[in-house]
């Protein structure tokens, strides 16, 4: 050690200030008790703690490097390494550790090292950083053709494979065998791409397997729901198809939700066993959570079959915005699942050529669709984190993933298609879906100044509760044939949807109302909400579900919806059903305020979208809405904390006493 000493003495005098051995004692002393300090405690008392509890700084920097550690996928690395070392020998055991380590965690031949001009502390300087820079940049330049080659090989193939035939699924068909039939037909076909990693079809459904054989041999219930605490991820669709595989139903779960709101969630859907990326976050008293790195590496089952369940089993849990004060949860069944994975993928002629952008957040419902059609229909599914990207790097990565579908909400799809402006060219888009909110003529102007004349518009309406109820592809010739409000297409006939007016009677061609959906393929109600589940939903005589959307519009003369919107307190936010009443509950629970409305509407008719605004009254301190906003994101989802804060000294109200929400709705905001 101090012949190295030397030596690094020799070199830094060459870059720096001389080298004073007197910096070198401090850290020899603190080695050297560092040694000593296991002697000393092998002879202390058994009763004497070890180890002071840390605090403080020494607290967070502990619990963020163990988050680090457990976070870590130790494995292999399936792409090239490229390590570039100093030519000139300087390290104590160079030969014995000259890739550093890399071996073991890299594929054999994949490791490249690449020798530099300088040595450990002149190989950053010049001249010598300029030739480590262009041999980084070519490395670059290199890596981006291989991806290109990467896709369009991916492409080219995908083209080749004929669309597998997807009848609609209405005599109990299985999801589980319809994934296996797609694995089985398509077993090279990418699947998922998540940045770097890409799984094949034939990947998915090995890996769904191991998962699978994981909860048929842990989960202490069969018939309670599993807990996927997830973003969007790799990870989370293929624990989604083990979950389904074993027989399972699954509740997804936000990761940037709410502490309490995620305790709530599991509370009211009973699970017992949870599957995580960061176990450690959900420490709730009664569930038990593993780590997706412990089930992925399960053994599976040798000649696994999917685990036989009946059709009207629970597939997926959603818990969505509720009038109470907490989430309601919406069962939606296996064959309901299916049924809606045929919808969209039907009407808009999915194939595996497709390459489907998923942008969605995993807990709603618009993630469950953007996940589950496209597995059906054997499409690569393109996963885009657009929570950490933003919008700003959205046109580029399409244009590099060859992007042909792009499903968004639909305020999201019109910042995308303001922020893109046509630049860079999508020559691969065929289909922009806006879902969740209602899509306006100024929408499609926008879609038809910027878009390729082949790439489509596909109008829907849609609800957690039913699924996707009609889709209406459109192309550019259809423009002047459109008005407000847009026509959403044929309700499919499986759903049986009717206008009816007030006194329940069916509603004539042309003539608003209420949209009513009777079918065997939508949900069968809200679990433990007794008193809701009377106003909306009831049933047939052959058993159908009788569904009250709260959705109004009319029917044309050719058959076609037109979705006119709610009239009811429950709103569309960012594509997310939101409860008014809701917000309004959590906020004078608060005890801060004496009296609240929030409404949904605009801000000044220059913004395009609606927002969130609070109307309070309260006698305390100026600055409550901070304080009010604190509260929120503490219980609810950032979606239902209101954009705008508006204190009143008193309400408006109507002549009956109640709170005046129309004169709420127009009052002028202060900007």
């Amino acid at each position: 050690e101090l012949r190295f000493i030397k030596d690094c003495r020799l070199i830094r005098r060459q870059y720096s200030a001389p080298f004073q051995y007197r910096h070198w004692i401090p850290l020899l002393q603190k080695k050297l008790v560092d040694s000593l300090r296991p002697l000393r405690s092998s002879r202390r008392n058994q009763d004497t703690p070890m180890v002071q509890p840390s605090t403080g700084r020494e607290a967070m920097e502990v619990k963020t490097q163990k988050k680090l550690r457990d976070g870590y996928e130790v494995g292999f690395y399936r792409g090239e390494v490229q390590l570039y070392r100093a030519e000139r020998n300087f390290t104590l055991h160079r030969e014995l550790d000259y890739d550093l380590g890399w071996t073991k965690s890299v594929n054999p031949g994949k490791l490249k090292i690449i020798d530099v001009p300088g040595d450990h502390f002149s190989a950053l300087k010049a001249p010598n950083v300029a030739h480590l820079a262009a041999r980084i940049e070519e490395s670059l330049h290199r890596a981006e053709d291989n991806w290109r080659e990467c896709i369009d090989k991916e492409c080219e193939q995908s083209r080749e494979k004929p669309a597998l035939d997807f009848a609609e699924p209405v005599n109990g068909e299985c999801y589980s065998d319809r994934l296996r039939e797609v694995a089985t037909n398509y077993p090279d076909q990418i699947a998922i791409r998540d940045g770097g990693v890409s799984i094949s079809y034939g990947e998915l459904y090995a890996t769904a397997e191991r998962i699978a054989s994981w909860l048929i041999d842990n989960a202490v219930d069969s018939d309670l729901p599993v807990v996927l605490h997830f973003d969007s991820s790799w990870q989370y669709i293929c624990s989604i198809c083990g979950v389904l595989l074993a027989g399972k139903c699954y509740v997804p779960v936000d990761p940037e939700f709410p502490a309490r709101r995620i305790h709530e969630i599991i509370t009211l859907s009973s699970a017992k066993l949870a599957i995580s990326l960061e176990p450690e976050e959900l420490n709730i008293p009664g569930l038990e959570t593993s780590s997706f790195e412990t089930v992925v590496t399960y053994s599976s089952k040798p000649n696994l079959s999917p685990h036989r369940v009946s059709p009207d089993s629970p597939a997926v849990l959603l818990f969505t915005s509720g009038s109470t004060g907490t989430p309601k949860g919406t069962v939606l069944s296996r064959k309901m699942l299916l049924h809606i994975c045929w919808r969209r993928g039907a009407s808009c002629n999915y194939s595996p050529s497709d390459r489907y952008a998923m942008i969605y957040i995993s807990a709603f419902m618009g993630g469950v669709m953007a996940i589950h059609t496209p597995l059906m229909f054997g499409v690569t599914l393109c996963i885009y984190n657009l929570r950490r990207r933003g919008l700003r790097e959205l046109p580029s990565w399409m244009r590099a993933e060859r992007i042909t579908i792009l499903h968004a909400i639909t305020s999201i799809l019109r910042r995308f298609l303001e922020h893109w402006n046509g630049k860079p060219a999508l020559p691969d888009l065929r289909l922009l879906i806006p879902g969740g909110e209602r899509a306006r003529m100024s929408d499609v102007r926008k879609w038809a100044d910027l878009c390729d004349p082949k790439v489509q518009l596909a109008t829907c309406l849609g609800s957690t509760e039913c699924g996707t109820i009609a889709m209406n592809p459109l192309n550019m010739d259809d423009l002047e044939r459109l008005e407000e409000p847009l026509p959403v297409g044929r309700p499919f006939r499986s759903l049986n949807a009717r206008i009816i007016r007030k006194d329940g009677t069916t509603a004539d061609p042309d003539e608003e109302g209420e949209l009513v959906i009777e079918s065997d393929y939508i949900f069968r109600g809200y679990i433990n909400a007794g008193d809701l589940n009377k106003e909306v939903i009831s049933f047939n005589e052959d058993g159908q579900s009788r569904y009250k959307t709260g959705d109004f519009g009319f029917m044309d003369g050719k058959g076609f919806l037109h979705n006119c919107g709610r009239r009811d307190s429950r709103v569309k936010v960012n594509g997310n059903l939101v409860e008014l009443s809701e917000i309004e509950s959590v906020l004078m629970a608060s005890g801060l305020i004496e009296e609240v409305a929030v409404l949904h509407r605009y801000l000044d008719q220059n913004k395009p979208d609606k927002q969130l605004v609070a109307f309070y009254r309260s006698g305390r301190a100026d600055q409550l809405d901070s304080r009010l906003s604190e509260w929120l994101l503490e219980r609810l989802p950032r979606a239902m904390l209101p954009a705008t804060w508006v204190q009143l000294t008193a309400f408006p109200e109507t002549t009956n006493g109640k709170t005046d929400r129309k004169m709420l709705q127009s009052m002028k905001l202060d900007s």
